[in-house]
């Protein structure tokens, strides 16, 4: 199964820039299997108390995974038979951020607040629950892998780090992130938690989603402002000089490769995916951003966020070119994660 993840919120300056459908009854959704049930994860605004709110979409209707007393996100969202996993973070009493993953609904701490920590990728394998993210310390930011609940360090703390995807395939599991010294963002990832540095850090680069598939690595992000997957470590601009763009999530559908992501120059994040290299513009409102891709049976899912005007964003998905939108203009929500099943 190839995983796929979103972006989540940065700190730095650099990072900062990166930050209508047909209605079909219940009976005819029970008498025709190959309906399909969208999962889509990210967060929205609880007006009452004012704190965002992990939210579970399925099938455009909201589940909290939180009561809203204290701010939560959710960044990742993957289905295995019955269950739905759904990895993100909760503020505990203290404020402090716990990495944490929730099945059906029951949450699962990952740590236990001493340090603010966010999980960003969720995969189940044979029954195993992996997780990504990154976890602070007394020096910095670590790169996390959680295996069913048991932390795995991918980097020593004295540089600030990111896991930001992550992907099983049989024994090997990938983690993709970056490493920031402070000055330049290196992409990298780790394979059973040995560090691959497919770039030489000389420009800023970050790798947001990994996929592996014919025995080959493929790895999407930004370099140097500009959309790039890499192949085995070979580079494929996707973007265009002169413009921002980032790819923030992958996904690989036989010989078929796709990146979902979009143009971010001057913030005014305009939504696309390539498809082997081609762009594909996506409608949407200002401000969208396409930050999760799944493809099934030829029909390809794009979770993401759009301007609702006042400050405001609305969550949001498209179904190949058509818009589906989870939240009206009222509310703040962000789209960050979808997976679709049969």
């Amino acid at each position: 199964m190839v995983r796929f993840n979103n972006f989540s919120g940065l700190l730095s300056p650099f990072f900062l820039i990166l930050i209508g459908f047909q209605l079909t009854s219940c009976s005819d959704d029970k008498m025709n299997p190959e309906i399909a049930t969208v999962y889509v994860a990210g967060y929205q605004l609880n007006t009452t108390t004012v704190k965002n709110q992990a939210t579970l979409w399925k099938d455009g209707t909201p589940i909290s995974l939180t009561d809203g007393k204290r701010d939560a996100e959710a960044f990742a969202v993957f289905v295995f038979g019955s269950d739905v996993y759904v990895a993100g973070n909760e503020n505990n009493l203290n404020n402090s951020s716990v990495a944490k993953y929730w099945r059906n609904g029951a949450a699962v701490s990952l740590t236990n607040g001493e340090f603010d920590a966010y999980a960003t990728g969720i995969v189940v394998s044979s029954g195993d629950v992996y997780v990504s993210g990154y976890s602070g310390s007394f020096t910095g930011n670590n790169a996390m892998i959680w295996k069913n609940g048991i932390p795995q360090q991918l980097t020593n703390g004295m540089l600030d780090a990111r896991g930001q995807s992550i992907y099983v395939s049989g024994n090997d599991v990938y983690v993709a992130g970056w490493v920031y010294d402070g000055f330049v963002a290196q992409a990298k990832y780790w394979k059973n938690g040995v560090e691959v540095a497919f770039t030489d850090g000389s420009v800023n680069s970050t790798a947001h989603s990994i996929a592996v598939s014919g025995g080959n690595v493929y790895v999407c992000g930004q370099e140097s402002g500009v959309a790039t997957i890499w192949k085995n470590g070979v580079a494929q601009r996707l973007g265009t000089t002169g413009k921002t763009t980032v790819a923030t999530s992958l996904f690989i559908s036989g010989t078929d490769v796709y990146a979902g992501g979009g143009d971010v120059t001057n913030s005014t994040d305009k939504p696309n995916f390539w498809k082997n290299g081609k762009l594909e513009i996506l409608p949407s409102t200002d401000q969208s951003l396409a930050r999760s891709i799944f493809v099934l049976n030829n029909d390809v899912y794009l979770a993401g966020s759009g301007f609702a005007g006042g400050g405001r964003f609305l969550a949001q998905y498209w179904k190949n070119s058509t818009l589906v939108k989870l939240t009206n203009n009222n509310d703040n929500a962000y789209a960050l994660s979808i997976f679709v099943t049969k």
